[in-house]
């Protein structure tokens, strides 16, 4: 099962509740948004893990969600899954969160413009 969900700051993000982070006296090389994920949550529901890191992680890079949580399950012989979205607007910066279930031992997430070029 893969879940994913697109993040990107085309327009201003809404009120959410950024995880907090703890203020550590001795240096560290922990970034908000590794700290973010390392707080992950039960995967019983991947989707709503999905919704969750979309909302909590990207509110540190001020970006809110741009598409649906999306579900799809995929074998190592099943064709390629397309997800589309569009951007408004080029140079946008955005963010893809995904999450494979039990079994899966590889994930790539490629992203492509209309032409098919990365």
């Amino acid at each position: 099962m893969l879940s994913l969900v697109a993040c990107g700051t085309v327009a201003p993000p809404r009120p959410v509740t950024p995880i907090p982070v703890a203020v550590q006296e001795e240096e560290t090389t922990e970034t908000p948004w590794t700290i973010c994920m390392s707080q992950a949550e039960s995967m019983a529901d991947m989707a709503a893990e999905v919704e969750r890191l979309g909302e909590q992680c990207g509110v540190v890079a001020g970006q809110r969600a741009l598409t649906p949580v999306r579900k799809g399950e995929q074998t190592s012989e099943s064709a390629v899954d397309r997800y589309t979205f569009r951007l408004d607007r080029a140079g946008t910066c955005f963010r893809v969160y995904a999450i494979g279930g039990e079994g899966v031992e590889d994930m790539a997430v490629e992203v492509l413009d209309e032409s098919g070029k990365l």
